[in-house]
């Protein structure tokens, strides 16, 4: 049995395909929510019709990390006792990837972690998802990469090549299987997305951005801005306290679902993000990210020609963002997170075809 296991927004937007794909074979498999979301990822849920078969409630804003990662070990571990699975498979770089990659080991089960090999190479950014990861690949026995570049960071690390399989992103699948399921197809509008929650940004340069972001709205009023709001009181605080007066031209949502933000990525002429899924969603549907971070685990976002780093740099976000309103997306650049079929790849491997 293939048991899949997810706590978050992005760990189910990247696995939701692989679930899909398990039940229309008609495969033994389960699905695993810790909770670490709360009603977030039960909003999520309905949206993508994925329905969990064991729901844990280890909730993440009502516990500090240490404490949240001791009780996803020690509920986790229970599960894996109870059902022993063939194989756990986990997805990217939160305290439930670690957490599950900690009980999997303790309970001798294989781990398979989905996008395995992205790396900041500085444990402070992001953090703590560059330390997550980096602990994850020590116990992973199948390390599905989504790049070249995520193959030649684990060999570095001195990964056995066999445990490696370079499969592609599983967020090209659910992005394509979205688009076709709701009819959405990227166009340009006078339309440009922003989303901001990593931890590096709290404070100081979350207003910086903030600043920008309205010396923006003026100077170009006849495009709309739409900021999607990260439900963490502070942060949002940070962004009320730094706009002196919201534009008419900002629009700045408290709840925006999965479908309804690719829609916007969709038909943007620019996003301004520090979110990892974000800069992937932006190459899969061939648009242009300023990305608001110094450093990322993806720069083959930045090679590839979609991502620009900016971090907090409030000249340089307006600069870039004046450029960038220049360019048309001409077609010519290639996704470098894959064809759509990542889900298929993994499968095969994980049934020893």
């Amino acid at each position: 049995m293939i048991s899949l296991i997810y706590g978050t927004r992005p760990e189910l937007i990247k696995l939701f395909p692989l679930v899909r794909a398990i039940r229309e074979k008609g495969m033994a498999g389960m699905v695993i929510n810790t909770g670490q979301h709360g009603a977030v990822l039960d909003n999520l849920e309905e949206e993508l019709q994925v329905k969990p078969d064991i729901r844990l409630d280890v909730l993440s804003h009502r516990l500090q990390n240490a404490d949240l990662l001791a009780r996803l070990i020690s509920d986790i571990s229970k599960v894996i006792s109870d059902t022993r699975p063939d194989v756990l498979v986990t997805q990217g770089d939160t305290f439930t990837v670690l957490a599950s990659g900690i009980a999997a080991f303790l309970n001798k089960v294989p781990l398979a972690h989905v996008e395995a090999g992205l790396r900041s190479f500085n444990l402070d950014r992001p953090f703590p998802e560059e330390f997550n990861r980096r602990v994850t690949s020590i116990v992973s026995h199948h390390h599905f990469v989504p790049t070249i570049l995520a193959k030649q960071n684990l060999l570095r690390e001195h990964v056995p090549e066999d445990r490696i399989a370079l499969v592609g992103n599983t967020i090209v699948d659910a992005v394509q299987a979205i688009c076709r399921e709701r009819g959405i197809s990227p166009r340009r509008e006078k339309l440009v997305y922003i989303t901001t929650h990593r931890r590096e940004n709290w404070g100081l340069p979350i207003r910086t951005i903030a600043g920008a972001v309205q010396e923006l709205c003026i100077r170009y009023p006849d495009y709309k801005f739409i900021w999607s709001l990260h439900p963490n009181p502070a942060v949002q605080e940070d962004i009320f306290s730094s706009i002196s007066e919201v534009p008419e031209n900002l629009e700045l949502l408290h709840s925006i679902g999965y479908i309804r933000n690719l829609e916007i990525i969709a038909h943007a002429a620019v996003i301004m993000s520090d979110s990892g899924g974000i800069q992937e969603e932006a190459a899969s549907l061939d648009k242009h990210i300023i990305i608001l971070r110094d450093v990322t685990e993806r720069p083959e976002v930045v090679d590839a020609g979609f991502g620009f780093l900016c971090g907090s740099d409030r000249d340089l976000i307006i600069a870039t963002f004046e450029k960038l309103l220049l360019e048309d997306n001409d077609g010519t650049r290639v996704n470098p997170f894959g064809d759509g079929k990542s889900s298929e790849r993994i499968l095969d491997i994980l049934c020893g075809k």
